[in-house]
């Protein structure tokens, strides 16, 4: 599958000049997808910015600046980047294409990094197990529960409640770390206990983070 007509290629830093510049030893170039779209099959790790077709922050490009300067470990797994995705004239194709992308990666085995504007895309990667046969186990860690009615007009809310009334579901386990009581709606709060679901609030999570490693081992 030639997932290159998806995105914008090369990869362009226009805030980093330096880039050139850069010491045999940072990641920077290691990474493939700098100078063109990068052979994504032989990656462990497939990096893909997304990029709000509304309003785009610029928070890919903020982000490879300053994670292609780092040091490469010597036993740097593979990285590729895709570059940003193409605008869509709507934002339900925009999330398709995307859950589409993130299926081919994910059933070759790629683990994925979205380095995306808004957290409302977490749907759209939730999508892309659906014809993959395998039930997940999703981690959200967020002050808040996003479990409330989606927001008229605004298509990132709600993402969490867009999961859990998802069909079919093959949502395996649900875990909420980090929220704050006095930012969650009392009865979603109730909801995930009705849902077996795990929680760990803020408080909990500091005095004891080493609560969360279960969690975030079982997650898929």
């Amino acid at each position: 599958m030639d997932l290159s007509v998806f995105f914008t290629t090369p990869v362009t830093l226009p805030e980093f000049p330096e880039m050139d510049q850069l010491p045999h030893w940072a990641l920077g170039k290691k990474v493939s997808g700098a100078s063109g779209f990068p052979n994504w099959q032989a990656a462990d790790i497939v990096l893909i910015g997304v990029p709000d077709i509304d309003a785009p922050s610029g928070l890919a490009t903020a982000i490879r600046k300053e994670f292609y300067q780092l040091s490469s470990p010597d036993q740097l797994p593979k990285v590729a980047d895709l570059g940003d995705m193409k605008p869509k004239d709507d934002q339900e194709s925009y999330e398709d294409t995307l859950s589409y992308i993130l299926e081919q990666l994910f059933e070759q085995g790629k683990t994925v990094v979205l380095l995306a504007d808004n957290p409302g895309f977490t749907f759209a990667q939730y999508r892309a197990y659906e014809h993959l046969n395998t039930n997940i186990s999703y981690v959200h860690v967020g002050a808040g529960l996003d479990l409330d009615a989606p927001h008229e007009g605004n298509p990132h809310t709600s993402y969490n409640q867009r999961i859990l009334r998802h069909e079919p579901n093959y949502l395996f386990g649900y875990s909420q770390l980090g929220y704050q009581r006095y930012l969650a709606d009392p009865e979603a709060i109730r909801s995930l206990s009705d849902l077996h679901c795990s929680s760990l609030r803020y408080g909990e999570l500091e005095a004891h983070p080493e609560e969360a490693e279960p969690y975030m081992r079982d997650a898929s």
